[in-house]
């Protein structure tokens, strides 16, 4: 019994993973460049030391401010940490950086 919890955990873990990676790939397709470049400046800002950076729950709500069609067409909830994620990352693929490039 335990080896099969085991398994289904594993797959289960796969499939959200593989899931998640395609919810990325779509959204980044779905977000022009200038978005893309609005989501980084929210959550990067100029570097480390800039104190104007943003959580992923407020990078969703200025998203949301600034873009409302696009954010109700993409399903981007305001103040939503799940939602800041999905745009940060979606900008980071979109602009093909990593989080060595100052994301975090």
């Amino acid at each position: 019994m335990k080896d099969d919890n085991e398994l289904y955990k594993l797959i289960s873990k796969e499939v959200l993973n593989k899931t998640w990676d395609n919810d990325i790939k779509t959204l980044s397709k779905k977000i022009s460049k200038k978005m893309a470049l609005d989501i980084k400046q929210w959550r990067v800002g100029d570097g480390p030391d800039d104190l104007n950076t943003h959580s992923w729950r407020s990078v969703a709500t200025m998203f949301c401010m600034r873009y409302p069609d696009e954010a109700y067409s993409l399903n981007i909830a305001e103040g939503n940490q799940i939602s800041g994620i999905h745009l940060c990352d979606a900008a980071m693929l979109k602009l093909k950086e990593t989080v060595d490039q100052g994301w975090n």
